[in-house]
């Protein structure tokens, strides 16, 4: 029985071993075998020299419009759980339960029929998913035009290109109304603007639906969840707000994309007219000149104008600045100011960034301009091709850090 009205997940006290060795692993499958008749769980028995728990004691639970991202190393037993979440891997003890219809997107592909056309394995997967012929057919149009397969819809789908395959599989599960999703870092699926499309259906499904997400991007994290629960070893290390947890993951300096949470991915542009337009932005020297080229210890300003045609949940401007190759140096982020970029009555908003004192080593460097609303991007371009050019300092490295020498005696 499940918490209360509005609970669509309750795991209690979960857990799962695993055998290092081929032996170990056979052994645990007979135990775990012969455990029910015995009346008995596998879990009760002690961890053997061989044996480990990929997850141990996990408990939580989701009601309807929440959102929890599992955060942890890789090896922290995050897509163990979220696997018995699903109910492709069963717990050795405790349980998990849940309401209505849950998507998985541990394996999207799973279900499809490489013989059959697109159009046979809208049918078939969205039996897998509990709905009959009358439904897909109502729906069969919407899944097409999200995919975006066109006449390809007919065509079987050994075919397809994997990412045509994936797009499919995608839109099929994301038109199934489900009650509950489990993602495992399919907000990468599909290129950048095809992503746009998944990031945006799932928000709208966030009023009637919940869902879990594991990843190891703290941005996708951090947008998209209420709270987080952080694993380490298979255990429960912190389990609360999403912003305490990220903090708690990153405190050892283990995060991956510390410098840019609030930036787009370097290697994509994009815009969408239907949300903004009007983006105008520069870049000025100290003396209000317009400009491309600094020296070291100049201050920088880059000037930013566009108008909003929608309202927005979150507002975020990004301002990442690279290397010509790509490397990420630095990057700015209206997100965690005190001050609120809110957008005028017109939807007009025009914000200044400032880099004091510039530290950034000599050399030539691409400044982007991001605009996010929430986990959708409405704007990712590159804004200048900045130049730093020598200043008489000393300097060695990527990022030459203010520092002051003194005597001690």
């Amino acid at each position: 029985m499940l918490s209360g009205e509005d609970t669509v997940l309750e795991v209690n006290g979960v857990c799962k071993r695993f055998g290092k060795s081929k032996r170990a692993r056979l052994r645990l499958a007979r135990r775990s075998l012969a455990a029910p008749l015995l009346g008995r769980s596998s879990a009760d028995e002690p961890l053997a020299s061989d044996e480990f728990w990929a997850v141990h004691d996990v408990s939580f639970s989701l009601r309807r419009g929440e959102a929890i991202g599992l955060i942890g190393l890789n090896g922290a037993g995050k897509s163990t759980l979220l696997s018995m979440l699903s109910g492709f891997v069963p717990p050795d003890r405790g349980s998990v339960r849940s309401v209505g219809r849950c998507v998985s997107f541990i394996n999207l592909n799973s279900g499809l029929q490489l013989g059959l056309s697109g159009r046979d394995n809208v049918f078939v997967k969205g039996a897998l998913l509990g709905h009959d012929h009358v439904y897909m057919q109502a729906h069969l149009q919407d899944i097409v035009d999200f995919a975006e397969l066109g006449d390809f819809i007919d065509a079987p789908i050994e075919t397809y290109s994997s990412g045509m395959r994936t797009r499919l599989a995608f839109a099929i599960a994301i038109h199934c109304d489900p009650n509950l999703l489990l993602i495992d870092e399919v907000l990468a699926v599909g290129d950048f603007r095809f992503k746009q499309k998944c990031l945006n259906r799932i928000q709208e499904l966030r009023d009637q639906s919940s869902f879990v997400l594991v990843s190891h991007s703290m941005n996708d994290i951090s947008r998209f969840c209420d709270k987080g629960l952080v694993l380490e070893r298979g255990r429960v290390a912190f389990l609360g707000d999403v912003d305490e947890a990220i903090e708690h993951y990153l405190k050892d300096g283990v995060g991956d994309d510390v410098p840019v949470r609030q930036a787009a991915k370097r290697e994509h542009e994009f815009d969408n007219p239907q949300r903004l337009r009007g983006v105008v932005h520069r870049l000025l020297n100290q003396q209000g000149e317009e400009t491309t080229a600094f020296a070291q210890g100049d201050d920088i300003v880059l000037e930013l104008s566009f108008e909003l045609l929608s309202p927005c949940r979150k507002l975020v401007v990004g301002i990442p600045i690279h290397t010509p190759g790509g490397e990420v140096i630095t990057a700015a982020s209206t997100e965690g100011e005190q001050e609120t970029f809110a957008a005028g009555e017109s939807g007009s908003v025009s914000v200044a960034l400032t880099i004091p004192n510039n530290r950034l080593v000599p050399g030539d460097y691409v400044v982007i301009v991001a605009i996010v609303d929430g986990p959708e991007y409405l704007y990712r371009r590159v804004a200048a091709s900045l130049r730093i050019t020598e200043s008489g300092r000393p300097y060695w490295g990527r990022f030459n850090s203010q520092y002051n020498w003194r005597r001690l005696r």
